[in-house]
């Protein structure tokens, strides 16, 4: 029975070891089945487990005072998966209000009631949960954007899970975070944060703020180096709390752990101090002071309570954390000169857009050597923004939530890429900095990139998105041309937007309302534009010209493909539509990456009338010339019977496209109107202003309205002695000098004009022709109405007694030398001046014709005056029966003589043209001209030897002293033959043919016609002998001799004796009779 009863106790025993195992192994399973369910696939859990919905505690009438007492409230349902889960709770404790969350879901729900008891939890896990937790300052992204029932279902399923190993795929990304987080600090208890620092040795307090002033001299035991150090300080803490603080440049940190009999020495980085660690600075010999101020941050404390309902039946029980409203902060001061810290900032862009990129995140770890291992440590974080500039958001050192990290100490730094934004590759590179007393060294993957002196550098660097790159090249072009712009039109200017969809879309109608992306692109001066570098996904893309360039129109645009020149049929409406495809590792576009649009040249025509300023009547054909802006092209045009033009009835056409007439003649651009001197306008009107005029619409007609002429100018003139004024020169003055005040009116002003004038003899209505009696006076016009002298400076040797007028001509040069205007009416006494009489001393030629033989005076031989000066024709005169002829009235100065008649049967004398003779100023001497004629006929008189009768039909010749034959005469029935114009000299006759029945004579007979003169009267007789029938040969025949004139030269020596002596009576008479009358 003992034994018996023995078993039983053994068998009890047995049973409670076994049920105690279950419950442990339960427990254990539960909570390793967790972890793994995490760390490996989820699974899904779904037991929702509360048992109603009003959650009212019956408190028979009391009130729970918030204030005052400890209480539970409970609140609105909150469901998962379309079933009620849990509640939202708030707790009271200590008169302070906390969320709380129902802590195991296989009890039943918590209900208000004031019937509590708080206890209190060190698991970490739940400490990091509440620390991340909804309403945190360090609160998890992921609770923002989300409803409160989402966040009160996610902290109560994620409590539930590290408490009991229930896991439900909504708190994924919560757990992830809260347990993979790296702190390395120790997180406290709410009311363990105090933090002070201890003199280690007077265990002076100096609280949060120490200053390291005495410095003492120490050898290093480990490396043997001489160094000075600052006293030794403990840091005073609650707990496990500390502070982080970064060692100075050029400076150790040591540190002995509380327990520890070494001191560990620190030269760079961030190092904790923990409570209870005892610490010293320590520098070189040599050191000149390179501490700085250094903030230590000790870290919030966390306090995790369960609260519980005292209603054991409802065995109820919540959760609520407390967080530290502040960190605590500790200043140690290593005093000494400031030291020289190193900046670093960061710039990411796209490879291949060159635009900034955002959430890229980089580590910055410092580099420790360790003999042949290199110690890092992450010492700060930087997250770019969406312009690529990156922002701190980690730092060991200074510029927290800034654009730089700024106090980091000496020494060399890795930084690299943690995470690539969204659709990029992660850049693999990676950086060392160097930060020390020469600047800052940037190199990366080995290679130096940056440099500066100054301590302050940033790295420029680049991520690749996965999609591919995009060129879209658009080509502006004139759609008449098919290539560059017409007139003053542009390809340049032109705007295209380019909208970017992520799906894909077959026409314009399916696109939404919004793209993804979207540029505006402007072609440059070549009408090219375009996406460059730009990279997309897959998709859909538009393009619509939005403005058309200057001097196109929208209407009517033509999209082509450059690939093939083919027109794109569905962009119509505008908008040209294309798929961005998958290719490979890249993207392409399907219809190519080069697009051609071509815009239709705003045209028009331009029109005008031309009419008369006065009378306001229209000018016809007057010529134009209109030119483009660049004189590249232009085109005369004329005015019609109405004086009107217009280009849209003309054949212009102005481009390069082909003419069309139902567009306008001129392409958009600015021109030119020039009127032409012409046949219509010239003398009478003056020319336009070149009118410049825009043709800026389509098909528009530019009106110019009326073009108005105005007539040319006018002008006036008064002519007087330069002098005194007046309008008389003195007969006695050298020079005339005259000045002609030309008044004017209507110039233009701006042109160059010329007044041309000159002197003329109002009684002839001749120019003088002297030298200064024209003169020319050239201007620019500076307003309408100019006054303009013109002077004269003449000889005044021959104006005496005369009257002169003075003509102006007034010409353009503008309008190429064209006369406008001109002064010229010689009876004009406003532009006269007059020359006063005077005494002219008058003399006379004479001239005394006579025979170079005979000196017999020679009547009617004709001589004429011409003045030397200007060769003028003066008079002519005949010699009267006495050989005399005189000229008279004649002014002193010289002359010449020409005779230009001499008598019958004379010859002039071959050697003399023109006779020079002067007349003097005195008049008592005239000069007398002898002029002698030599007789040139030679007369020879044929008769019969016997009865002396005369004899026609004898042929004779003369001949010069070489024997030529000069000429031939026939004796006519008076027996004469004649010879003219014989010189003087030595000739012989012969008689070449007999008359007919005589014989003919073979002598040649000698003359002399310079001793003697054969007249009619005194001829050459030849006699000629009749043939005889039967002459006898005994008794030939013998002709008479010749009669040459010699048959008696006494009785002629005689007769020309009397003649000189009745000569010589005639001149002595005559000589004195014209001395008397000139007396």
């Amino acid at each position: 029975m003992k034994r018996l009863y023995v078993y039983k106790i053994l068998l009890a025993v047995l049973l409670a070891v076994c049920v105690a195992g279950v419950v442990f192994y339960h427990r254990f399973s539960t909570r390793s089945s967790a972890d793994e369910l995490y760390a490996g696939e989820k699974s899904r859990h779904t037991d929702v487990m509360a048992t109603s919905t009003d959650g009212i505690a019956d408190m028979a009438g009391y009130e729970i005072s918030y204030e005052d007492v400890d209480c539970i409230l409970s609140g609105d349902v909150v469901f998962y998966n379309g079933m009620p889960y849990t509640r939202h709770y708030t707790v009271h404790k200590d008169g302070v209000e906390y969320r709380a969350y129902c802590g195991d879901h296989k009890k039943n729900e918590v209900k208000s009631t004031d019937k509590v008891a708080f206890s209190v939890t060190n698991d970490r896990l739940l400490q990091k949960a509440f620390l991340y937790g909804p309403g945190s300052e360090y609160a998890w992204s992921g609770f923002k954007g989300v409803s409160a029932d989402h966040r009160q279902l996610i902290m109560t399923l994620t409590l539930n899970y590290i408490r009991h190993g229930q896991y439900f795929d909504v708190i994924d990304e919560f757990y992830k975070y809260i347990s993979e987080t790296k702190r390395d600090e120790i997180i406290l208890q709410g009311d363990q944060a105090d933090i002070e620092i201890i003199d280690d040795g007077s265990k002076e307090n100096y609280g949060n703020y120490v200053s390291l002033k005495d410095y003492t001299g120490y050898v290093d035991k480990k490396t043997g180096e001489k160094r000075r150090r600052t006293r030794i300080m403990r840091c005073k803490a609650d707990a496990e709390n500390g502070v982080r603080i970064s060692v100075p440049a050029d400076t150790w940190l040591h540190i002995r752990k509380s327990g520890e009999k070494e001191f560990t020495i620190h030269k760079t980085g961030k190092v904790t101090i923990m409570g209870g660690d005892r610490f010293f600075f320590s520098a070189e010999k040599a050191h000149k002071g390179t501490g700085t101020v250094k903030s230590g941050k000790g870290i919030p404390g966390v306090t995790v309570y369960t609260v519980d309902s005292t209603q054991v039946d409802d065995d109820q029980q919540l959760l609520f954390g407390t967080v530290a409203s502040s960190s605590i902060s500790m200043d140690i001061e290593w005093t000494g000169e400031k030291p020289v810290l190193g900046k670093f900032s960061l710039h990411k862009t796209d490879r291949d857009s060159g635009a900034g990129v955002g959430e890229a995140l980089y580590n910055i770890e410092m580099e420790v050597k360790n003999g042949t291992q290199s110690l890092r440590t992450l010492v700060a974080q930087i997250e770019t923004d969406e312009n690529g500039h990156g922002i701190v958001v980690m730092s060991e050192y200074g510029g927290l939530g800034t654009y730089e990290i700024t106090d980091m100490p000496f020494g060399t730094y890795r930084i690299y890429e943690e995470r690539a934004p969204y659709n990029y590759e992660r850049n693999s590179a990676v950086a060392q900095l160097v930060i020390n007393e020469e600047g800052e060294f940037l190199s990366v993957d080995g290679k130096e990139v940056s440099t500066s002196t100054e301590l302050e550098i940033s790295w420029e660097t680049w991520d690749k998105v996965i999609s591919g790159k995009i060129d879209l090249s658009i080509y502006k072009q004139d759609a008449e041309t098919g290539d560059k712009s017409q007139g003053d039109a542009v390809l340049s200017g032109a705007e295209f937007t380019v909208n970017y969809y992520r799906n894909f879309y077959n026409s314009v109608d399916e696109l939404p309302e919004k793209p993804d992306q979207s540029w505006t692109l402007k072609t440059d001066d070549s009408g090219k534009c375009g996406l460059e570098d730009v990279v997309l996904q897959t998709g859909t893309i538009t393009v619509q010209e939005t403005k058309a360039p200057e001097g196109y129109t929208l209407v009517n645009s033509i999209f082509k493909s450059a690939k093939d020149g083919n027109i794109i049929k569905d962009s119509s409406d505008g908008i040209y539509l294309d798929r961005i495809e998958q290719d490979g590792d890249t993207v392409r576009l399907v219809n190519g990456y080069e697009l051609v649009v071509g815009n239709h040249v705003v045209r028009g025509d331009f029109k005008f009338k031309k009419v008369d300023a006065e009378d306001g009547t229209a000018i016809a054909n007057v010529r134009f010339l209109v030119e483009n802006s660049d004189g590249t092209q232009s085109a005369e045009i004329t005015t019609d019977a109405n004086g009107e033009y217009s280009s849209s009835a003309d054949d212009i056409w102005f481009g390069d496209g082909k003419p069309d007439k139902t567009k306008g003649s001129l392409p958009y651009g600015e021109y030119t109107l020039t009127e032409l001197r012409c046949d219509a306008n010239k003398g009478k009107y003056k020319s336009i202003a070149p009118i410049k005029f825009k043709i800026d619409s389509d098909e528009c007609v530019f009106d110019l309205g009326d073009i108005v002429d105005e007539r040319m100018p006018e002008i006036e003139s008064v002519a007087k002695n330069s002098e005194d004024g007046s309008k008389f020169i003195d007969p006695d003055a050298e020079t005339a000098d005259i000045t002609d005040t030309v008044s004017m009116k209507g110039l233009d002003i701006g042109h160059r004009y010329k007044l041309s004038g000159s002197v003329v003899s109002q009684e002839s209505g001749r120019p003088l022709g002297a030298d200064g009696s024209t003169s020319e006076k050239c201007f620019t016009a500076d307003a309408e109405e100019m006054t303009v002298d013109v002077n004269f400076r003449f000889s005044a040797d021959s104006i005496s007694g005369s009257a002169l007028v003075c003509y102006e001509v007034l010409t353009d040069e503008d309008y190429e030398g064209e006369v406008v205007a001109s002064h010229e009416d010689v009876n004009l006494a406003s532009q006269t001046v007059y020359t006063k009489e005077k005494e002219k001393i008058r003399g006379s030629i004479s001239v005394h014709k006579t025979d170079d033989i005979l000196e017999t005076p020679l009547a009617d031989a004709e001589f004429t005056l011409y003045r030397a000066s200007d060769h003028e024709k003066l008079m002519t005169k005949k010699t009267d029966k006495a050989g005399s002829v005189e000229f008279t009235g004649l002014e002193p100065g010289e002359y010449y003589i020409k005779e230009t008649r001499t008598p019958k049967g004379y010859i002039a004398d071959p050697g003399v043209n023109s006779i020079p003779v002067s007349v003097p100023e005195s008049a008592d001497e005239p000069p007398v001209i002898n002029v002698k004629n030599h007789y040139g006929m030679v007369h020879i008189l044929k008769t019969d030897q016997e009865d002396g009768s005369p004899l026609a039909g004898a042929v004779f010749g003369i001949y010069d002293d070489r024997g030529a034959l000069i000429a031939k005469a026939e004796s006519e029935e008076n027996g004469q033959a004649v010879f003219y114009g014989l010189a003087r000299g030595t000739y012989s006759i012969e008689e070449l043919a007999a008359p007919e029945g005589y014989e003919k004579t073979d002598k040649k007979i000698q003359i002399d016609t310079s001793k003697n003169e054969y007249t009619m009267d005194d001829p050459v007789i030849i006699t000629n002998q009749k043939i005889k029938e039967h002459p006898s040969p005994d008794t030939p025949n013998t002709p008479d001799t010749p009669d040459t004139g010699d048959r008696d030269p006494v009785s002629k020596v005689i007769l020309l004796m009397c003649f000189a002596v009745v000569s010589v009576a005639g001149i002595v008479f005559y000589r004195k009779k014209f001395t008397g009358e000139s007396k």
